[in-house]
């Protein structure tokens, strides 16, 4: 599929999900499209791991917004908005990890080419790392499961935590050897 086609797609996408991010009856049929197009480029088996993450920080979000949505207590109208912006958030990660991971990145600079050449090579850059990030990731948890942390014993900030300290810190490191290569290499 063409690249600029699919970024067309996520612009529309992306767009219905904030307009009708309000109303569940009308974003469930694009969540339920996003999810569509998951099986459509055959890239669900990359997207499962990915998905727990996701899904436990929308179960965050959920709670969070169902105990101060008006003032503090659990009411249903905060779990309701809680529900919705959690299908809105799930269905834009899910809409951009489509993109990145069905778009190569020769073709993800090409749906770019309209923008100016610092801006596209900032998001091309940035739209690249993603999936590095999310190697890093599986590095740092079997890492963690080798050093005999048990996920299934801890709650969920404690299974985080040693995950995404070493993450973030990595992250931090690589982007930081990247900007210096740039510097040597004159790249303004």
């Amino acid at each position: 599929m063409n690249p600029k086609l699919k970024l067309a797609l996520v612009v529309l996408v992306s767009t219905l999900s904030l307009i009708f991010g309000g109303n569940l009856v009308y974003m469930l049929p694009v969540f339920l499209f996003v999810v569509a197009l998951i099986f459509l480029f055959r890239i669900y088996r990359k997207i499962l791991d990915w998905l727990k993450f996701m899904v436990s920080i929308c179960l965050v979000i959920i709670l969070i917004q169902s105990f101060t949505y008006s003032g503090l207590g659990f009411t249903f109208t905060g779990l309701f908005y809680g529900l919705i912006f959690s299908l809105r958030f799930l269905t834009l990660i899910l809409l951009i990890f489509i993109f990145v991971h069905t778009t190569p990145t020769k073709q993800l600079v090409e749906a770019f080419d309209f923008l100016p050449h610092q801006f596209s090579f900032m998001l091309m850059l940035s739209l690249s790392l993603l999936p590095k990030v999310g190697d890093e990731t599986k590095t740092i948890v079997n890492a963690q499961k080798a050093r005999g942390l048990n996920f299934k014993t801890l709650n969920v900030f404690k299974v985080y935590l040693p995950i995404l300290v070493p993450l973030f810190s990595r992250t931090l490191e690589k982007s930081q050897q990247l900007a210096l290569a740039m510097q040597t290499r004159s790249y303004e």
